[in-house]
C-alpha cells in the first residue's frame, strides 16, 4: 500500500505543455527520474458504473479498480502487470497493489471478460483479494499513454502524460484490438506527500497553470458515449 499523497492535475494543449516544461526546468529542481514508458490502465466497474458516478459527483471516499501494465513502445511487450485499487479519501489518494508477473506471458492473448476472473484466482487468500468484489466488476475502459517522469530532491513528483488513447472495451475482444479515440490534450500531474504541501503550493504559484479535476477513466467512458463528462 502506498502512502497517502496529494495529486494535482492540469490539462494542457501544445502551448501550455511547452509552458509546463519551461516551468519544470526553470522554477523547480525536478529532473528526469525514470525513462519514458507507455502506461496502460484497464478499468473495472460494476454494471451501473458506480465508481464512475462516485467520481462525477465528487464523493470524498471512493475507489476504483484497474489492471495496470507498461510497455516500451512496441505495444506487444507486457511489463510489470499489477492489479490496483486506487483509493480517494478527501483530497488524498493512495493505492493498494498486487503484482501479477505471470500475466506478462499471456495478458494480450486473453479476452476482456476473462481478465479479472484469471487475476482473482491468482490473488485468492491474500489481503488484497479480500478487498475485491470481483463478481460485481466488469472491464469498462482501457487507456494508454506515454508518461514522462520528473522528481525533485525533496520527493515531489511530476508526471506528464502525452498521446493519450482511449479504447472501447468489448467482452469477447482482446486488449487494444479496437480503434482508439485520441485525446486532444496532455495531462500534467504533481504528486506529493502531506508534509510537502507548502513546498508544492509555492512551486505551483510560480507557474501559469490552473489545476483542474480530471479522470482518464471518465474521459474514456465519455469518448464512447457511456456517460457525459467535460
Amino acid at each position: 500500500m502506498t502512502a497517502p499523497r496529494y495529486e494535482i492535475k492540469f490539462l494542457l494543449d501544445d502551448v501550455s505543455s511547452n509552458h509546463a516544461l519551461n516551468w519544470i526546468c526553470r522554477c523547480t529542481q525536478a529532473v528526469r527520474s525514470y525513462p519514458n514508458r507507455h502506461v496502460n490502465s484497464l478499468y473495472f466497474d460494476d454494471a451501473a458504473l458506480r465508481a464512475a458516478a462516485d467520481n462525477l459527483v465528487g464523493m470524498s471516499d471512493r475507489q476504483k479498480t484497474r489492471l495496470r501494465w507498461y510497455h516500451n513502445g512496441s505495444g506487444n511487450d507486457v511489463l510489470s502487470p499489477q492489479l490496483e485499487i486506487k483509493h480517494r479519501i478527501g483530497r488524498l489518494g493512495y493505492k493498494s497493489q498486487h503484482p501479477l508477473p505471470m500475466f506478462s506471458d499471456y495478458l494480450l492473448e486473453l479476452k476482456m471478460k476473462d481478465l479479472l476472473p484469471r487475476a482473482t484466482k491468482l490473488i485468492q487468500g491474500t489481503n488484497f483479494g479480500s478487498r475485491l468484489r470481483p463478481h460485481f466488476l466488469i472491464p469498462c475502459a482501457h487507456v494508454s499513454y506515454l508518461r514522462e517522469y520528473y522528481a525533485d530532491p525533496l520527493g515531489l513528483r511530476i508526471t506528464l502524460d502525452r498521446d493519450i488513447r482511449c479504447y472501447d472495451v468489448q467482452p469477447y475482444a482482446r486488449i487494444s484490438k479496437t480503434a482508439p479515440q485520441i485525446c486532444p490534450y496532455s495531462v500534467l500531474e504533481i504528486k506529493f506527500p502531506t508534509e510537502l504541501k507548502d513546498h508544492a503550493i509555492k512551486l505551483i504559484r510560480r507557474s501559469s497553470l490552473s489545476p483542474q479535476r480530471h479522470s482518464k477513466y471518465l474521459a474514456s467512458l465519455a469518448a464512447f458515449g457511456k456517460l457525459v463528462y467535460e
